[in-house]
């Protein structure tokens, strides 16, 4: 039996990295200390939730609902890579090496989610090629 069309997503790449990014942050948010849980904690686990919901989204739709969902999935990573960032600083995670698995998924799924953007963008736009008798005249 085929997968569902919206099940399409789960085959992407981009797609295991965030949930992987996803996993990471729930992981590595357990371990905050009560202070920083309930804020930056829970703006994390919302923001990696958000780019594995974008990925679902973009997979399903066609060019310009793509294209909007893609930009929208390129923001929401660009939001968690600062919150990261934001996380290290203030020492809510457990370690440096914590902070750099973290940073080296949101970098993956950045370049990833960039790259499908730019591919996506390329293919809304259609080349256009010279008339061959404007060429001749």
């Amino acid at each position: 039996m085929p997968d569902h069309p919206s099940a399409k997503h789960t085959t992407y790449p981009i797609w295991h990295d965030a949930t992987r990014l996803m996993v990471e942050i729930e992981n590595s948010v357990r371990r905050f200390s009560r202070y920083h849980k309930y804020t930056l904690g829970t703006e994390l686990r919302r923001q990696a939730m958000a780019i594995c919901r974008c990925i679902v989204h973009a997979a399903a739709h066609r060019q310009a609902a793509q294209e909007a969902d893609l930009e929208r999935l390129v923001f929401a990573v660009e939001d968690i890579k600062t919150s990261i960032q934001l996380a290290r600083e203030l020492q809510a995670l457990a370690s440096k090496t914590e902070f750099a698995r973290l940073a080296e998924l949101a970098v993956a799924v950045g370049k990833q989610s960039g790259g499908w953007r730019k591919s996506a963008r390329a293919k809304a736009r259609p080349v256009t090629l010279p008339d061959a008798h404007k060429a001749e005249g």
